[in-house]
């Protein structure tokens, strides 16, 4: 452990914990009456932490197995003194920062403590960058071992801090040099119980993947908007077809999106039939619990809107001026088959040429993305395709070998495995090539696989 007491030799802290929170068994905790080994969150934690946020560049020392904890000495030569460096830490300030006198030297002392989030494990005479109030920056050393701050199975630890010197340019080179591995702090995994402290290469891929989740919600709600009707319609059908499912998910994503458009939608009201109660491909995709895909619906057939009441009510989908509505197949509604139930949605996928289709192909003057294999690389399932909803069949029957590597993603997100940001990344930056009709689904869906991998970083 690196904690220190007056009794033993310093010991020293093996900070790889920075990369990963600890692996947990799977295992159904063991029990007894005495003392019960399941995990408590981190969360759980957070609840007892508080102070005043304090944003600070944080280095940790880099300790071989017979070193000592020491001070940050600017004589030292680099090798013999390396750091962690944490950009942009947050830690909880006690009280403030303290000015006293110290009676032997008769010096100004400026002092402090603080609390510091779970995941890391700070060192006596580790170094804090900090604000001192009057617009400089100062060095502060960790003077005391820091205290374990425990809460059943995880621990905070809050550390004794004093001023040593004015931070300036030849300091921060000072320090630069013996820098070995830089991290960041990102306060939103904390809400997740997640590790905060993230390598400097997730830290890109966190800030990369919130910058295209936010421009493709913005993208999309431009295009897909339609104004005279106030909400949104599936875009290229000779009807005007309305999906209460891609809606409802569309409220759930969107739901701190401040665009002026978005605040001017309209969910229009489908309950005659109680749509909004059934289980489809976006609760799927939502609660990420593997088991829905026992109770959703797979495929669909659209209905006249004339089949709901014509009961005057607010946003009543029959004098909306919306023709056709998205509901499930073999759904038991009093509806004519001949009439109506037969129809699909119109998919871009025309068969008389490859660049209108939803089977995505690049055309040999197109960049192609990073990795692309000449089979898989951004291929997309085609929307729609023999009446299943949205996805194909073999997403629907967990069929690995025949669905395309878009929908494996999709699976890796709902069982909560890894979906690297890199694989990702490549459908986004294809994204504009793709047809109306897949922009329109598969955006959507895209959105949320963009969560999926931020969540898994």
């Amino acid at each position: 452990m690196s904690l220190l007491n007056a009794s033993k030799p310093p010991v020293p802290n093996t900070r790889d914990q920075y990369l990963n929170p600890p692996i947990r068994s799977v295992e159904e905790p063991f029990k007894t009456s005495i003392v019960e080994s399941q995990f408590t969150p981190r969360s759980a934690l957070l609840t007892h932490l508080s102070g005043a946020r304090w944003i600070i560049d944080y280095y940790s020392q880099v300790i071989g197995t017979n070193e000592e904890l020491k001070a940050f000495d600017p004589n030292q030569q680099a090798i013999y003194q390396s750091y962690k460096k944490v950009n942009r830490c947050e830690i909880l300030l006690q009280g403030g920062l303290n000015t006293s006198i110290d009676p032997q030297s008769n010096q100004a002392k400026i002092s402090g403590s603080a609390v510091m989030y779970p995941g890391i494990i700070p060192n006596q005479y580790d170094v804090i960058i900090g604000d001192l109030g009057d617009g400089r920056l100062g060095q502060f050393t960790i003077v005391e071992p820091p205290q374990r701050k425990s809460y059943f199975n995880d621990s905070a630890y809050e550390i004794s801090f004093e001023f040593s010197r004015y931070y300036d340019k030849p300091l921060e080179d000072l320090l630069n040099t013996r820098i070995v591995r830089s991290f960041y702090f990102e306060r939103d995994y904390l809400t997740y119980g997640q590790n905060p402290y993230l390598i400097e290469e997730d830290y890109h891929h966190h800030k990369k993947l919130e910058y295209y989740i936010h421009s493709l919600e913005e993208r999309w709600i431009k295009e897909f908007f339609n104004k005279s009707m106030k909400t949104f319609v599936v875009p290229g059908q000779a009807d005007v077809t309305y999906d209460s499912f891609l809606m409802q998910a569309v409220m759930a994503l969107f739901a701190q999106n401040r665009n002026s458009l978005y605040r001017q939608v309209n969910v229009l009201n489908v309950d005659d039939w109680g749509l909004n109660y059934l289980d489809n491909l976006f609760t799927l995709l939502l609660t990420r619990d593997e088991f829905k895909i026992n109770s959703i619906f797979k495929q669909f057939v659209l209905i006249s809107s004339t089949m709901f009441t014509s009961v005057m009510q607010l946003n009543g989908i029959r004098f909306s001026g919306v023709n056709s509505v998205v509901v499930p197949k073999d759904y038991e509604m009093d509806y004519d088959n001949n009439e109506y139930g037969s129809g699909g949605i119109v998919s871009g996928f025309c068969g008389c040429c490859t660049t209108c289709s939803s089977d995505f192909t690049f055309n040999a003057n197109d960049s192609l993305p990073t990795n692309f294999d000449g089979t898989e690389g951004t291929r997309l399932p085609i929307v729609n395709k023999d009446g299943y909803y949205i996805l194909s069949q073999a997403f629907y029957e967990k069929d690995f070998t025949n669905m395309v590597k878009f929908e494996k993603l999709l699976w890796n997100g709902i069982l909560k495995s890894k979906v690297d940001p890199s694989d990702v990344f490549q459908y986004f930056e294809a994204y504009p090539k793709w047809s109306k009709i897949d922009r329109f689904y598969l955006g959507i869906i895209l959105i949320i696989l963009l969560r999926y991998s931020l969540r898994s970083i």
